[in-house]
């Protein structure tokens, strides 16, 4: 018999006529869909963050010191180097004013890049005010979240924080 227009079979619905269900025994489409949307904001939750920036002295940093160490470590092999020679504790120490360089540290100071899903900061600028100028002396950000523009917004953090000291460079 003939069905009207307006009714609906399974077939019409599903028009492979499998259920959503593969023959190999996969998921349905829906699940499948489900399972990559939440995979999808596991991987790239970071992207949805929106990240926060800090700025404090030398000294103020000193709490996040080994946050900074295991950032710098991996941009800078050779303070990795450094530390299985030296003490661990002497190299923590020091840290924040090696990264000073020749620039005193009571002149510097540190950004802090943060995410809300991370309790440690996820990268740093140690900047250094000059005569005319404040100058990037290190920037580093985590090497697994690289290229995502945090080092981007550490420098324009940087530039506008220049900006606010009535310096107009940045270096």
């Amino acid at each position: 018999a003939k069905q009207p227009p307006s009714t609906s079979t399974a077939a019409d619905a599903d028009p492979d006529g499998d259920d959503g269900v593969h023959g190999d025994g996969e998921a349905p489409r829906t699940e499948r869909a489900r399972i990559f949307g939440e995979w999808i904001l596991r991987s790239f939750a970071h992207v949805l963050e929106e990240p926060a920036v800090t700025q404090s002295s030398v000294e103020g940093a000193r709490p996040y010191t080994a946050s900074v160490r295991r950032l710098a470590r991996a941009a800078f092999p050779e303070l990795a180097d450094a530390g299985e020679e030296e003490g661990e504790e002497e190299e923590e120490e020091d840290l924040l004013e090696t990264l000073c360089g020749v620039h005193e540290p009571e002149r510097c100071l540190v950004l802090l890049c943060w995410l809300p899903s991370r309790r440690e900061p996820v990268g740093f600028a140690l900047l250094c005010r000059l005569t005319a100028s404040l100058h990037v002396a290190n920037l580093c950000v985590d090497a697994a979240l690289r290229r995502r523009g945090l080092g981007a917004l550490l420098l324009r953090s940087s530039s506008a924080l220049a900006a606010s000291m009535g310096l107009h460079k940045l270096t």
